[in-house]
């Protein structure tokens, strides 16, 4: 009895599910296979050493007539996936082993997150209901099609699927616990992932503005504590410190009247073409019902997306009046909702062109890619809050039974993701050419003689594919 309690445990499922999601990606690739991404050039993964050197340290504008571009925000990341090459000598497992880390990251915070804000609302003996809604809620945000479909094209701000819940989740318990370890973590991550955290990413202004703002209000409303206000200032001025090698340099090049970054900040018509323009042909694609039933646009699998929003309704429905927390959650996940959809009411849409004349705000032109991460951490908050409320009215059976038949219809919903299958979607600017390749060992002979090269030099090759 005591053995099939434990393997009935919430924590020994989330253990069980880590272990898949790492294990996963190493399943999508064959081995000596590459995924280099549809969307840009992941040769980090490949050569992260040579690309260090060649376009981080120094490196020269491709087009125009060769400007000296700031690229140091990638030497931390770099460094530490020179060390993974270097222990394991192999650019797939280095792949295999950042994906696993982007859906293991991805589940467990968002598990702890619900579990952390859950907790403190649940008595003792309804702590296994507040866990299993955690562990679901950390499957739909990682199962997500803001999570999936964008693996394809594995550009560098994906890396906030997994970093924007767990940075969320150190400074949520620095804020309730007012520990400063938690806030130290989170410092020495945004530097090790200092890529997603430079001033001209709009991943980094869609999420952590809005984020920071809910765990306010959250802990001074809802819990009713005090900010330690003391910790976050010297928190804050520690990550300009820590950030300065990179954040400096990009700082003078939005204020250089020459510079592309400052014409597309201030410059009205440069907004009007590259942000309004740009976001009226967009708009017009955007459906707000995408918003609420996730799909991966699979026929077989399109009766599977009613779970989430029904869950969310039945919530509502089950919520008290005056519980703050769960109003707080709606709040954020409808804001979020429209930033990410904007296509709602005519006037809601007359107001969102208003917002590019906003310096800065034109980078969100493509407004569905960048919001999306935040508005599935949102709306995977907001699904687990509203399973507990239903679990706390269920026998302990039923939350059990209930729980893996949703977690199977996750799965079907998305096997198009879990089995890999998207990765091998053909590159959107080719005849069926797949973005995973394997390398050519005549071409990668040409690269080492390049490479080793006594002196610097210019190559010209053929075709002529680029600028």
């Amino acid at each position: 009895m005591r053995n099939a309690h434990f393997l009935l445990s919430p924590k020994v499922f989330v253990f069980i599910i880590s272990v898949i999601l790492f294990v996963l990606p190493f399943f999508w690739l064959k081995p000596g296979e590459l995924e280099l991404g549809g969307d840009s050039s992941r040769l980090y993964m490949y050569d992260p050493d040579s690309f260090m050197q060649a376009n981080s340290l120094y490196s020269i504008q491709p087009d125009g007539i060769g400007i000296l571009r700031s690229d140091q925000a990638m030497l931390p990341f770099l460094f530490l996936l020179r060390l993974f090459y270097f222990i394991f000598h192999s650019s797939y497992i280095v792949t295999c082993l950042f994906n696993s880390l982007k859906l293991v990251g991805a589940f467990l915070f968002m598990y702890l997150i619900v579990v952390e804000i859950l907790k403190k609302h649940a008595q003792e003996y309804k702590i296994i209901p507040v866990e299993i809604a955690g562990i679901l809620a950390g499957l739909f945000y990682t199962f997500s099609p803001s999570v999936g479909e964008t693996m394809q094209f594995s550009l560098i701000i994906h890396n906030q699927v997994f970093l924007n819940p767990m940075i969320f989740y150190l400074l949520l318990r620095f804020l309730v616990s007012h520990r400063s370890k938690y806030l130290w973590f989170a410092l020495l991550t945004t530097l090790i992932f200092s890529p997603n955290f430079t001033l001209v990413i709009p991943s980094l202004y869609a999420f952590f503005p809005l984020a920071l703002t809910f765990l306010g209000l959250y802990v001074i409303f809802c819990l009713g504590r005090p900010l330690p206000w003391k910790k976050i200032f010297a928190g804050f001025i520690l990550f300009i410190g820590m950030h300065a090698f990179h954040l400096i340099p990009v700082t003078t090049s939005v204020f250089d009247l020459n510079s592309v970054y400052n014409t597309r900040i201030f410059n009205a018509s440069v907004i009007k073409n590259e942000g309004v323009d740009y976001f009226s042909s967009v708009v017009l694609h955007s459906m707000v019902t995408n918003s609420f039933f996730y799909s991966y646009s699979i026929p077989q699998a399109q009766w599977t997306t009613f779970i989430a929003p029904l869950g969310v309704l039945l919530g509502f429905l089950l919520s008290r009046a005056r519980d703050k927390t769960f109003t707080l959650i709606a709040s954020f996940f409808f804001i979020t909702t429209f930033l990410e959809s904007a296509n709602i009411t005519n006037l809601a849409n007359a107001i969102y062109r208003m917002l590019f004349y906003i310096p800065g705000f034109s980078m969100f032109r493509n407004f569905p890619g960048w919001w999306m991460y935040i508005q599935a951490f949102f709306y995977a908050l907001l699904l687990g809050y509203a399973l507990f409320l239903i679990f706390s009215k269920l026998k302990k059976r039923i939350v059990y039974i209930s729980s893996i038949v949703i977690i199977g219809i996750f799965v079907f919903n998305s096997w198009i993701f879990v089995s890999g299958q998207i990765l091998r979607k053909p590159h959107r600017g080719t005849n069926d050419v797949s973005t995973i390749i394997q390398m050519d060992p005549n071409y990668e002979k040409i690269l080492s003689f390049l490479r080793n090269l006594p002196d610097d030099g210019k190559i010209f090759d053929f075709p002529l594919t680029e600028f």
